[in-house]
């Protein structure tokens, strides 16, 4: 008698054959077209260390940079030679907050992409956005990309959580090196320089949760839109993952990290 496999097990099983099927015997195999939406984490400001021009090249989403194992790249990888993956990258590093998610996602519409990662929300977080703008210009974006071409593949919508603003400060503040920048007067996003007031640390993580808890809320109500469950909030953080050009920004090593840890949330959803 063959013995029954555990539900864990049985999922485990049927996303290692659906990665080892060749995609092109799927007709709703994994994304063949990606855009990448958001502000300048997405477009990789500052990601070399040196300059801080966008380098989309480098973006955790849609680069093309091997260092960083984008989404793109892995997408392409499952691919290989059957099907070719589309790209566009429409992040800015521009002061993008949630009332330009509308437009980027009409841009993404007609570029036609099945897959659209977005990453938008820590100028809101430390401006003056409030939380029911937030949570209505969000579900405005989202329902342009629900409501795409009918006759094609449904688009999927990977929503990343807010960075945890406060974490990124302290791992830097601990840091021997970025903190000689704090004390000649640095200061990261959410005024989080070097001397902040505790209850100014605990207004910020208060509202960082508030804007994640909207986002899982009204993602829930899109279809096929995962929110990616807190993971770029929770992402174990390290100074290197910080661009020594402005320590606001994401290094090579953090865009991988954020690659690897949002691709790990989205992969089974990729496959549905």
């Amino acid at each position: 008698m063959t013995p029954r496999l555990g539900f864990a097990a049985a999922i485990l099983m049927a996303l290692v054959a659906a990665s080892a099927a060749s995609p092109a015997t799927h007709n709703d195999g994994p994304p063949t077209s990606i855009a990448a939406l958001g502000d300048s984490i997405t477009a990789a400001a500052c990601a070399n260390g040196v300059s801080c021009a966008d380098a989309p090249s480098d973006s955790w989403s849609t680069g093309t940079n091997p260092a960083v194992q984008s989404h793109l790249l892995r997408l392409q990888a499952i691919w290989k030679n059957h099907r070719p993956v589309r790209a566009v990258n429409l992040a800015s590093d521009a002061d993008i907050t949630m009332a330009n998610l509308a437009g980027q996602a009409r841009q993404a519409r007609n570029f036609r992409a099945n897959y659209v990662t977005i990453e938008i929300g820590e100028n809101d977080l430390c401006g003056s956005t409030p939380i029911a703008t937030f949570r209505s210009e969000l579900k405005r974006g989202l329902d342009v990309l629900a409501s795409g071409d009918a006759h094609g593949p449904a688009t999927k919508i990977l929503l990343l959580s807010v960075e945890n603003i406060v974490a990124h400060w302290r791992v830097l503040h601990d840091d021997p090196v970025a903190r000689k920048t704090f004390e000649a007067g640095y200061s990261l996003d959410c005024a989080l320089g070097d001397q902040v007031p505790k209850t100014w640390l605990a207004q910020t993580e208060r509202r960082n949760r508030a804007l994640n808890t909207v986002e899982a809320q009204v993602c829930s109500t899109v279809p096929y839109c995962l929110y990616d469950g807190g993971t770029y909030y929770h992402l174990p953080l390290r100074a290197a993952y910080f661009s020594t050009a402005d320590y606001q920004h994401l290094s090579l090593a953090g865009q991988r990290a954020l690659a690897a840890a949002e691709w790990k949330a989205a992969l089974k959803f990729l496959y549905d």
